[in-house]
């Protein structure tokens, strides 16, 4: 089996995941515990995950926001992230982009305008093809 590709999953392909099990995504969350993609993290990401999880818009019952959490608690990596060559636009985002430059792997985001121009920074579908296309 191939080493697993290195990746940072921006929060907003978290609840994409969660709202739609159909979804690309959800698709990118099942690969997890397949262990084809190992994904990293630091506290700063982990603490948006489970704020953002919980908001009450969102709807998301305890339970299963508790699975997505144990599953990255898992299988993630948590690392001390150096700051990124660039910016991004939305200060918020930039703790994805550090932790994506510093692991080497790829940020999967449904929110690219946010991040500067940089190949390791794909929309869930692109990843999923460009996965499909190098296994």
């Amino acid at each position: 089996m191939p080493s697993p590709l290195r990746v940072v999953i921006d929060t907003n392909v978290l609840v994409s995941a969660l709202w739609s099990a159909d979804g690309k995504p959800a698709d990118i969350s099942g690969m997890i515990p397949t262990e084809r993609i190992q994904p990293y993290l630091n506290h700063a990401i982990l603490t948006e995950y489970r704020t953002v999880l919980a908001r009450p818009k969102f709807r998301f019952s305890g339970m299963i926001t508790q699975q997505i959490l144990a599953l990255f608690g898992e299988y993630a990596i948590t690392i001390s992230a150096s700051a990124a060559p660039a910016k991004t636009k939305d200060p918020a985002d930039q703790v994805f982009y550090d932790v994506a430059c510093s692991a080497d792997a790829w940020l999967i985001t449904g929110n690219m305008k946010h991040f500067p121009p940089d190949k390791r920074v794909v929309s869930p579908a692109q990843f999923l093809e460009l996965q499909h296309n190098d296994f």
